[in-house]
């Protein structure tokens, strides 16, 4: 414990005095497993690919796969559902000087 940890973390959840917290800034309830976790180990029918997108080991080597895109090509997928949704994405570009477009 800590003694005079301000009583609340950073997204305003309480932090007790008495018991242990969580790790990090969260200290709020445990999260659910995601519903949709994609590593890109196919271009499934639920994605929709346009130019040239490939699948390509995953260049920091611990994540699966990746999209490869190239020139002007582009890879969507449409989430739905009747909750709130949060997507979590690492979007790299190689030359530094590629614009990349993320949109939500």
């Amino acid at each position: 414990m800590v003694a005079d940890n301000g009583g609340l973390d950073y997204y305003g959840n309480p932090v007790s005095s008495t018991t242990p917290p969580n790790i990090g800034a969260y200290n709020g309830s445990g999260t659910s497993v995601p519903v949709l976790t994609d590593l890109f180990d196919t271009l499934s029918a639920s994605w929709t690919a346009t130019g040239t997108v490939s699948v390509t080991a995953d260049p920091s080597g611990d994540l699966g796969n990746s999209a490869l895109l190239t020139g002007t090509s582009s890879l969507t997928r449409a989430l739905g559902g009747t909750t709130g949704r949060r997507v979590s994405a690492l979007v790299r570009s190689d030359p530094a000087t590629t614009p990349v477009t993320v949109e939500a």
